[in-house]
């Protein structure tokens, strides 16, 4: 006959939930602060790459106009 072996019964830690629910509340709002953030960095990035992209223009036909002028074409050539 096998000897069947007792386990101690398990201990839940003791917990307490009004610091967790209060914790909880602190992370979530640091949590949307934090996606705001993002959000209007990530915004503010995509301003910035159209505006490099239009001085990108700007200055590729500023340098194209510059090769038409007689001087400067004999100077790049």
């Amino acid at each position: 006959m096998k000897k069947v072996l007792k386990r101690a019964p398990l201990k839940a830690p003791k917990v307490n939930t009004k610091d967790n629910k209060v914790l909880l509340k602190s992370l979530l709002k640091q949590m949307d602060e934090l996606l705001v953030t993002n959000r209007r960095q990530s915004h503010e990035v995509q301003m910035l790459k159209e505006e490099v992209e239009g001085l990108r223009r700007d200055l590729s036909i500023t340098m194209e106009s510059l090769a038409e002028l007689p001087y400067v074409s004999g100077m790049l050539h």
